[in-house]
Order: structure tokens, then sequence, then C-alpha cells
């Protein structure tokens, strides 16, 4: 992610995806049902929580969506 205007953030995790659009999608969608609040592209989610919804993305339904 580099859209902050002011950089603030640390890199926590990273995730290869063959269709990484997708992804993010489907990323987004799980973060808007947990997190504690949200603007915009950012939610106010846990790092263990981020990472295990992250780690619940497969290609196999990140083709899915695609197809």
């Amino acid at each position: 992610q580099t859209s902050s205007p002011m950089r603030d953030y640390k890199l926590q995790y990273t995730k290869d995806f063959n269709d990484r659009r997708t992804a993010e999608l489907q990323a987004h969608e799980l973060c808007k049902q947990q997190a504690k609040e949200r603007k915009g592209e950012w939610f106010k989610i846990n790092k263990t929580k981020a990472i295990n919804l992250i780690e619940s993305i497969t290609e196999e339904q990140n083709e899915r969506e695609t197809a």
C-alpha cells in the first residue's frame, strides 16, 4: 500500500496473488466485516486479524471472482 500521503505506515506482511486486484477487493470485503473503523481504503484492525484475513484468500477463490 503506497497511497498514504504521509507514508505513516509500516509494512507488516505480504502475500503474492496471481490477480492482485481481485485479491484486494476480497480483502476489502473481509476487512469491512471485521474492522473497528474504516476511512476510505484504510481499516482499523489488529495485525493478527488482518494477516488471517489475507491468508484466508486463496487463489481458487481469487480465480472464481474473475471468471
